[in-house]
């Protein structure tokens, strides 16, 4: 009789057990990772061909997940972790700074990986990998006998020039990174 009276309590617990919802985690596939080049310590020089040269350190490199919040200001409920990608370039008279990043907010496709690219000399300030942000496939092009065989576009996201603008626009290649700059004035700087 004691049994039969423990099965009540007993559904009722289970009843009233939920099952918790988890939020998502996203992460970066393996093409996707492909991007990831710079590493701590790395250095990237340039030439023009006035013989005057210029090398990006690579000062920071961090690839880890991040919470993500329904609203961050006036809701802060976490809706899931997103994973981020992030190098700072920096030289003695500029820097860049690249984050590849997956998004949950706002409408965001979780399947794309999204990019900002904060370069304190370049035109607007922000530039675009054409291959990322327009899906226009890579290029091969050589410089100094080396061929880049996955370059794209690094165009600015306006033509917003500051007095100190230098750099109108790049090629990037997925798996060397900045190959070729073009200043202002026309001259490229090629990677060394």
């Amino acid at each position: 009789m004691k049994s039969l009276k423990l099965i009540p309590v007993l559904i009722l617990l289970l009843a009233s057990c939920k099952k918790e919802k988890t939020n998502p985690k996203l992460s970066f596939s393996d093409e996707e990772r492909k991007w990831f080049i710079y590493q701590n310590g790395q250095s990237i020089k340039f030439k023009n061909s006035a013989g005057d040269s210029l090398v990006y350190f690579v000062t920071k490199v961090r690839n880890e997940f991040k919470a993500e919040y329904q609203d961050p200001f006036t809701n802060p409920i976490e809706i899931g972790m997103t994973e981020f990608y992030s190098a700072n370039l920096n030289s003695s008279t500029d820097s860049i700074f690249i984050y590849f990043y997956k998004e949950i907010q706002y409408n965001s496709d979780p399947n794309e990986m999204r990019q900002t690219i904060r370069w304190n000399k370049a035109l607007g300030q922000f530039v675009e990998l054409e291959a990322i942000k327009n899906l226009i496939p890579f290029t091969l092009k050589t410089i100094n006998n080396v061929t880049y065989n996955r370059v794209t576009k690094a165009s600015p996201t306006t033509q917003t020039s500051y007095p100190w603008t230098m750099w109108e626009t790049a090629n990037y290649d997925q798996q060397f990174g900045f190959i070729e700059l073009r200043d202002t004035n026309g001259n490229l700087w090629l990677r060394q």
